[in-house]
C-alpha cells in the first residue's frame, strides 16, 4: 500500500514534524481499515490538506462511524457551552462558579 511505502521508505529521511496526533499516515491507515475506499480516500486527503503551517494541529482522531466527518473546531479540553472556564492544575478546563444576582 502507498501509505506503508511512505512510512517505511520516505518518512525516515525527514525529521518528525507532525502537526497532528495520530500522524497523517496512521490516520490514513486507520481510515482504510474502518471505511470504504471512497470515504477513506476523502478522509485521508482532507487530513493531508489540513496539515499546513496555518493549522493548529493537535489531537485529531478518526471520526467514528456515524459521527460528522467535519470537526467543529473545538480545541481539546474545551466545552460546548458558554461561560467562564479556568485551567485546573492538570491543565484541563474546569468550570468556575459565578454568582448571578436575581
Amino acid at each position: 500500500m502507498l501509505i506503508q511505502f511512505y512510512r517505511y521508505c520516505i518518512s525516515p529521511m525527514f525529521p518528525a514534524v507532525c502537526r497532528f496526533h495520530p500522524s497523517c499516515s496512521t490516520y490514513g491507515l486507520e481510515a482504510f481499515k474502518t471505511y470504504s475506499l471512497p470515504k477513506a480516500l476523502f478522509l485521508t486527503a482532507y487530513r493531508i490538506l489540513r496539515c499546513n503551517p496555518f493549522s493548529r494541529g493537535g489531537y485529531d482522531p478518526l471520526p467514528l462511524p456515524g459521527e460528522s466527518l467535519f470537526k467543529t473546531g473545538v480545541a481539546e479540553g474545551a466545552h460546548d457551552h458558554e461561560g467562564p472556564c479556568a485551567q485546573d492544575g492538570a491543565g484541563t478546563a474546569t468550570e468556575t462558579a459565578t454568582k448571578v444576582d436575581p
